[in-house]
């Protein structure tokens, strides 16, 4: 909480988020994604190796109505996504960066 009230930007408060997820939620990596120009563009991750997170960040998904968006427009919460059972268009945006 205190990193999080101390964050002075965007950015820095989606870098504390994508930090603290994996804690709160019991995964084990996070990303923190923003809407922009209509399409959710990742923004921050966490529990990947730098590698990983450098082909993650600035990742974008797809703004076509997917059950996983319809559920962040809709429920405003958080969303555990696996490769293994989200929609064809997450799964595939997953494997490009191996998540």
């Amino acid at each position: 909480a205190q990193d999080l009230a101390a964050a002075e930007d965007e950015q820095a408060v989606a870098d504390v988020l994508a930090a603290a997820i994996p804690v709160v939620m019991g995964c084990r990596s996070s990303s923190v994604m923003l809407w922009h120009e209509g399409r959710l563009r990742v923004v921050a991750a966490s529990g990947q190796s730098p590698e990983r997170r450098a082909s993650l960040i600035g990742t974008y998904m797809p703004g076509d109505p997917t059950p996983e968006l319809r559920q962040l427009l809709t429920r405003r919460d958080a969303l555990l996504v696996d490769v293994e059972t989200s929609s064809a268009p997450v799964a595939e945006m997953l494997r490009s960066v191996q998540a």
